[in-house]
């Protein structure tokens, strides 16, 4: 993007705190919409394998440079399921209930509800691979080398806010300015799904005692 294909100056160094510049930049338009106020992503956990009781694997920093795409989480806004199997299809996705201990019950082809303790979520185990769906507010950390954790879904959008802030840093307005403009498209992007799926929340998390008959 800046035109350094042989990495001469933009070294992990060089790009932090451009990147830095980028996220504080991203972070500011979730403050100044209404609707964001902090960043909220949908990511999506493909082939749960059957018999799952925790996704805190997903929660952990893997190696070096890969973190686990729930390691920035810091609250839940909505979590859904579907079988992996068949069309997997948008309207395939069934929510979830949020309950403070799972209960006692057999596993059936779905988890139906969860506890979430904030660096896990913790599951009934369906007898069938599911993909889940979360959707929730992650909260960034300052940017200190390449095996810093990025919240799901914006590394492109600090690439282009980086390259921009590059590329005026070295004396290309109108680079910096086409690649501002993707930046800005691409945010604008991930707001609009972030409140679509805010949406098409139609019923809350249910509180324990929904689970004090019997299950449904």
């Amino acid at each position: 993007m800046v035109d350094d294909l042989s990495g001469d100056f933009t070294t992990e160094d060089y790009l932090v705190p451009y990147t830095q510049i980028a996220l504080d930049e991203l972070v500011l338009q979730c403050l100044n919409n209404p609707n964001m106020g902090t960043l909220k992503v949908v990511v999506e956990l493909p082939t749960v394998p059957a018999g799952t009781r925790t996704l805190a694997a997903y929660f952990e920093h893997n190696n070096a440079t890969t973190g686990g795409p729930l390691e920035l989480l810091s609250d839940l806004i909505d979590v859904r399921e579907r079988p992996t199997t068949g069309s997997r299809n948008e309207q395939d996705w069934i929510s979830m209930d949020q309950v403070p201990n799972l209960p006692a019950v057999q596993p059936t082809s779905f988890n139906r509800c969860f506890v979430w303790t904030h660096d896990d979520i913790k599951l009934l185990g369906a007898d069938q691979a599911t993909d889940i769906r979360i959707f929730g507010k992650f909260t960034p950390v300052a940017i200190k080398d390449g095996s810093t954790p990025i919240v799901p879904n914006t590394s492109i959008i600090l690439a282009y806010g980086a390259a921009s802030a590059i590329a005026t840093a070295r004396g290309n307005d109108s680079l910096g300015l086409k690649y501002e403009r993707k930046a800005k498209g691409l945010t604008n992007d991930l707001f609009a799904n972030a409140i679509m799926n805010q949406q098409s929340i139609r019923v809350r998390m249910k509180p324990f005692r929904s689970y004090s008959s019997p299950f449904r």
